[in-house]
C-alpha cells in the first residue's frame, strides 16, 4: 500500500439533492477498512462490583421437583461468570439459561455442599435458574457473580490480550497470558476489589 502526505478526511457529499449520499469517500473507506483489519479494542469498566455469591438470587429452597425460577434474578453489573453456593449436603445440577454476548446459551454447574462452585461462561443477563429435583428441603442454593470477566468480543487465544490496568496501575504481567480464557472470552482477577475500574486492550479475531 502506498501512503500520501496530503491525504484529508471528510464526509461524503450528495450527488443530488435526494440527500442520499452516494458518493462513498475513498479515504473513509480506506481508514475503515485499517480499523477492521487491526480490530483492536479497549474495553473500559468503571465502578466493577466485588464477587458475590448471592448477587444474582439468593438462596433458593429445594423442594424435590425440578423449579425453574424466573423471578427475583438481579442481573451482574458487568460480563460477568455465575457461581453457585449450596447448604450442607446439596447436590444435583443448577442449569442456568441467559445471554452471553447477546446470544442465548446455557451453562450446568453442579452442586458441591457448601463450597462455591465457580462457571466459566460471561452472562450478560440470567433469565431462567433450573434448580434439580436433588435439591429437597430445607436445602438450598444460591447464585451469585465470580470474579471472571467477559470480553465485549470474542478472542481466537490468549496472546489477544496484550494491557490491562485497574485503578490507573498497569498489572498486564498479572494477568496477561495467565488469566486469559480464550475458549469463553474471558480473565480471571481472582478477586476484585469493590467499585475498581479496569482496561483492558486486546485484539479482536
Amino acid at each position: 500500500m502506498q501512503y500520501t502526505d496530503n491525504l484529508v478526511l471528510k464526509l461524503p457529499e450528495d450527488t443530488d439533492e435526494s440527500l442520499v449520499r452516494t458518493d462513498i469517500n475513498y479515504n473513509w473507506a480506506i481508514l475503515d477498512e485499517v480499523v477492521q483489519a487491526m480490530r483492536i479494542f479497549r474495553m473500559t469498566v468503571v465502578d466493577i462490583k466485588a464477587a458475590s455469591t448471592t448477587g444474582i438470587h439468593v438462596a433458593i429452597t429445594g423442594t424435590g421437583a425440578i423449579q425453574n425460577i424466573t423471578t427475583g434474578i438481579t442481573n451482574p453489573d458487568e460480563s460477568r461468570n455465575a457461581t453457585i453456593t449450596g447448604s450442607a449436603g446439596a447436590s444435583g445440577n443448577i442449569v442456568l439459561t441467559g445471554l452471553v454476548r447477546g446470544t442465548e446459551e446455557t451453562e450446568t454447574i453442579a452442586l458441591d455442599g457448601t463450597n462455591t462452585v465457580q462457571g466459566n461462561k460471561p452472562f450478560d443477563t440470567i433469565t431462567n435458574i433450573k434448580v434439580p429435583a436433588e435439591l429437597t428441603s430445607p436445602k438450598t442454593v444460591s447464585i451469585g457473580w465470580g470474579d471472571k470477566v467477559g470480553l465485549t468480543y470474542e478472542i481466537s487465544a490468549v496472546t489477544k490480550v496484550y494491557k490491562v490496568v485497574i485503578n490507573a496501575v498497569d498489572v498486564t504481567s498479572t494477568y496477561v497470558t495467565s488469566k486469559v480464557n480464550a475458549t469463553y472470552g474471558t480473565i480471571d482477577f481472582s478477586t476484585i476489589g469493590a467499585y475498581q475500574d479496569m482496561k483492558i486492550f486486546y485484539l479482536g479475531n
